[in-house]
């Protein structure tokens, strides 16, 4: 009988093994392949979430905070995150933490910032 992985082992190895590969490739280069910071847009890109998961996750994901305003610019290293994640999946986590989740449509009936309720959705709570 053949035994398999499972597929949130398979994603773990799989991120193990490219964090080797570039610190070998920045070892053999010199420099790091992925320097720089990046914003959370292209963190979801890379990583297959959604900015707001990365925004939601920034202190878990080594944010950098640019400025120190009520909404500072967040940064990341892309290395370091992908790092944090492999480390993270490899502690046992579950891989749906790290999928992207939709904001639940109990906020569309929640009050607007003018204190005015929001209609609900077509096909929502019985509207037709």
């Amino acid at each position: 009988m053949i035994e398999r992985l499972h597929p949130a082992d398979v994603e773990t190895i799989a991120a193990l093994v490219a964090a080797h590969v570039t610190r070998e490739l920045e070892d053999r280069l010199g420099a790091a392949p992925t320097a720089g910071l990046v914003d959370a847009a292209e963190v979801a890109q890379r990583f297959g979430v959604t900015a707001e998961w990365v925004r939601d996750h920034a202190d878990e994901l080594g944010v950098v905070r640019l400025g120190d305003g009520p909404r500072p610019r967040l940064r990341f290293d892309l290395r370091a995150v992908a790092e944090r994640i492999a480390r993270s999946r490899g502690e046992g986590s579950q891989p749906s933490d790290a999928a992207p989740r939709r904001r639940s449509l109990d906020r569309a009936r929640q009050p607007s910032g003018t204190g005015v309720p929001l209609l609900p959705i077509r096909g929502q709570s019985g509207v037709e």
